[in-house]
């Protein structure tokens, strides 16, 4: 499959000089370094690519050209700065090609403008890449070839994989698990850092009722048969109204009898 053209990468600075071939062992470093990050295979440096890269690149420098090889069947990342040091000239390249990371939207796999870069830097199926550095004055090129070459149209779902969390091909490493640096809390036991929480029995005295060790005053009991005897108290004196009742009435009828036989008397 035709590989997709690659957006050109374009850095001004100041100051360099002659042409050099790149620290090739810093540049494969970097771009495995990145393709960790994404849980894809690590790239082998390929001598026959880098070649292909170093003639490339250098028919940039010498006439003053920056466009893709043609006829290639490598992938091809291209940067070009002016003024930087040679030495490190390649990880800055991958450096600044990873950079488009930025841009692309995970959410939609596929190419992306201002992505193709960082896309073939971490394309999974890429096994090999070689690359070649030249200068001309203060203009400084890097150019990085890659087989099978990358940015395959609908392939980059399955060849541009999110950031890996926890894992350890991942130059971040992975989340400690609480058991390796967090003490497990042990109630109630000596080795615990926490305190045990006190029981009850030991702090906290229980409520007395009804004793005199306790603070809170017992309730009064009812004396002993007090109900029977207000309740016989309370039959007495019934019976006592009751007599007082007869009595008054016997009193009443008596005097009606003596008033009865006084108007009798008069007649």
């Amino acid at each position: 499959m035709t590989p997709l053209p690659v957006i050109l990468f374009l850095l001004l600075s100041t100051n360099i000089h002659k042409s050099h071939c790149t620290d090739h062992v810093d540049t494969l470093n970097t771009h495995n370094k990145y393709r960790a990050k994404h849980g894809v295979p690590s790239l082998e440096w390929a001598p026959e690519i880098a070649a292909f890269a170093q003639a490339h690149c250098t028919n940039l420098a010498v006439n003053s050209l920056f466009q893709h090889s043609k006829g290639s069947k490598y992938g091809e990342n291209l940067y070009f700065s002016m003024g930087y040091a040679e030495t490190g000239a390649g990880s800055r390249a991958v450096d600044a090609w990873y950079g488009e990371i930025k841009k692309y939207d995970f959410e939609k796999p596929g190419y992306q403008a201002g992505t193709g870069h960082f896309t073939q830097v971490i394309w999974k199926s890429s096994e090999k890449v070689g690359c070649g550095q030249a200068t001309l004055g203060k203009k400084m090129y890097v150019c990085c070839n890659y087989s099978p070459h990358g940015n395959v149209m609908r392939r980059f779902e399955e060849n541009v994989p999110r950031l890996v969390v926890n894992s350890e091909q991942s130059p971040v490493g992975p989340l400690p698990l609480p058991e390796e640096n967090v003490p497990r809390l042990v109630a109630n036991s000596e080795q615990s850092p926490v305190k045990p929480l006190p029981l009850p029995e030991e702090n906290v005295p229980r409520l007395v009722v009804n004793s005199e060790q306790s603070p809170v005053k017992p309730l009064p009991l009812p004396e002993p048969n007090r109900g029977y005897e207000m309740l016989d108290r309370a039959r007495e004196l019934m019976g006592e109204s009751r007599r007082l009742r007869k009595e008054g009435l016997a009193l009443l009828e008596q005097d009606r009898r003596k008033k009865k036989e006084s108007d009798n008397a008069r007649i």
